[in-house]
């Protein structure tokens, strides 16, 4: 059969026209269908690419040329761009592949060996856009075929109330983003119950081998060859603890360890820490009167690090970053985005870089765990950056925007609650390219203090003692909660009690740290405690206060952590 065969002649606005088969030559059905944008007054090319980028594009499929068109004013008028039009479901699908409307108005009935049901149902399933149909019929088998499409909306022929057309499509608009928003948490609940399951054991066994690394390197030979291989598999370690926090950050009952506190030092010694060793300059633009926000320290500098990865990695040589904040009251962009209304006295985190942008077929998609338009490699390029961001951020309260445009950069927009409305002490002044150093730790004057390990991995229990001898205290060691809570109480009596106890959340076989420290607490109202796991999404390890601790570690930990929590708990 030719591309001309198979064809059934259409009235079309007085003019005869055919239409093909949906199997037909391709390359036929392309010239099909840009003859009909040419009958419409469109041109496929020549659109203002500023009001595509600013304006919700409408796409209408109507095989009434003179309904579509005054449907195109009208939508014009109430200010959507209507980019292109189509005359039947195949072309409608073929424009698809193409460009990406945000809803598409379909008439139900349409010539072709498609109908506007069928065509509907493609779009569902190949596509995520909002489909709202036009119909001028009204019977129940109709309705009832066109339901089981699950369409965004109804709108009956001829139109007649143009805020009807409007309600119609920004209602659609509401619950396609709502819906959207329901699918990503969803996945990334998905992968929470995945990385749960593993988490524990290979954070054991990953802060076993971070732990001896990094005391080998402390004192290994002066050969700087020697230094280099250390180093090497130290920098491997550590990226294998990111990936592993990011697939943990995703756990359905992970919540952040808020404290109320000033961001922008977080944000500068963040800042500073990444430029030192990338190919970025970044700018902070602080505000100097920013509101107090309860935030998790380590997963926001974590949100602020995988938002700088990305810029780094999008830059073209030497890139620019300019980081703002400032407080907002009400929401700026309730219009545009109304999933964030009613959220009153925030601030704002501004990450603008100069890098080469995100296209915007793949701008949507960009909060998807596995997204990624980078080269895997290396632990690299895993598309977790900005999921795990959009995760920490929610869980926060708040909310993560980006916009962006290819080839002029992007912008990611971070809303997060203000704890208090009155002004915070703030970092003052500008960095202009280049930081300082970030501050070192204090340290620890641990002198001849005692600290009571209890761990049921022998490794693990191994590795504490060696870190302990390191930063000079004394190490006692257990295996589960009832061995802990038996030499807790003898040295105690023996007029020598430990200074303080750490222990581990999970024990196998045995009492876990949850239990031992109530009944610690019931012999000493005071002991010290500090809960660590290798789950850090656990309920005790974010909210450990709550459950009798002082501190908590999450496993794996580096050496300098580790001695800066003991620092504080121990003093």
């Amino acid at each position: 059969m030719t591309a001309m065969q198979g064809r059934r002649p259409l009235d079309f606005c007085g003019t005869s026209f055919c239409k093909i088969e949906f199997i037909n030559s391709f390359h036929w059905r392309v010239a099909s269908f840009q003859s009909n944008l040419r009958k419409f007054g469109i041109q496929k090319t020549g659109f203002d690419q500023g009001n595509r980028i600013l304006q919700k594009q409408i796409m209408i499929v109507e095989d009434e040329v003179i309904v579509a068109m005054d449907m195109r004013e009208h939508l014009q008028k109430l200010g959507y761009s209507v980019p292109v039009m189509a005359t039947s479901g195949e072309e409608a699908l073929l424009n698809l592949e193409e460009t990406t409307p945000d809803v598409i108005l379909m008439d139900i009935k349409l010539e072709g060996e498609i109908d506007g049901i069928e065509t509907a149902a493609l779009i569902k399933k190949r596509f995520s856009i909002p489909v709202i149909f036009l119909t001028s019929y009204g019977d129940d088998k109709t309705i009832e075929r066109a339901s089981r499409t699950e369409p965004f909306g109804y709108l009956s022929k001829p139109l007649k109330d143009m805020s009807e057309l409007r309600a119609a499509i920004e209602i659609a608009l509401y619950k396609h983003g709502r819906e959207e928003e329901l699918l990503r948490i969803s996945k990334l609940e998905s992968l929470g119950i995945l990385a749960g399951g593993i988490a524990h054991d290979f954070n054991n066994l990953l802060y076993v081998i971070l732990g001896n690394i990094e005391l080998i390197k402390e004192k290994a030979p002066g050969a700087e060859e020697v230094r280099e291989f250390i180093s090497e598999a130290q920098n491997a370690c550590l990226s294998a603890r990111e990936l592993t926090r990011q697939l943990i950050t995703f756990s359905s009952g992970g919540r952040p360890l808020r404290k109320q506190g000033e961001i922008n030092r977080l944000i500068y010694e963040t800042a500073a820490a990444f430029e030192s060793g990338s190919n970025i300059k970044v700018e902070f633009d602080p505000a100097n009167d920013l509101r107090l926000v309860e935030f998790d320290r380590d997963q926001m500098a974590h949100v602020i690090r995988n938002i700088l990865i990305n810029a780094a990695e999008a830059a073209v040589g030497p890139g620019r970053v300019v980081i703002r904040t400032r407080n907002i009251d009400g929401d700026p962009d309730k219009k545009a985005n109304p999933y964030g209304a009613g959220l009153e006295n925030r601030i704002e985190i501004t990450v603008t870089d100069s890098g080469k942008g995100i296209s915007e077929k793949d701008l949507p998609r960009i909060f998807d765990p596995y997204f990624s338009t980078k080269q895997r490699r290396g632990g690299r390029g895993m598309g977790l950056g900005l999921a795990t961001a959009y995760s920490i951020i929610k869980k926060h309260g708040g909310e993560i925007k980006v916009k962006s445009e290819k080839g002029a950069g992007a912008s990611v927009r971070i809303y997060l609650p203000a704890y208090d409305p009155g002004p915070s002490a703030a970092v003052s002044g500008k960095a202009e390219g280049v930081f300082g150093e970030p501050q070192a730790g204090t340290g620890s004057n641990a002198g001849t203090k005692k600290i009571l390990v209890m761990d049921d991995e022998p490794d693990v229990r191994k590795l504490l003692a060696r870190m302990l001898k390191r930063l000079g205290y004394d190490a006692a060691l257990s295996e589960n909660g009832e061995e802990a809570i038996r030499m807790f109480q003898a040295e105690r009596s023996s007029g020598e009690p430990f200074d303080a106890v750490i222990l581990d959340l999970t024990v196998k076989n045995g009492m876990g740290g949850r239990d031992a420290i109530k009944i610690l607490k019931e012999i000493d109202p005071h002991v010290k405690g500090i809960v660590t796991s290798g789950y850090s999404s656990d309920p005790v390890m974010s909210d450990y206060g709550r459950y009798g601790f002082c501190s908590s570690i999450s496993k794996p930990c580096s050496l300098k952590d580790f001695e800066l929590t003991l620092a504080e708990v121990v003093g």
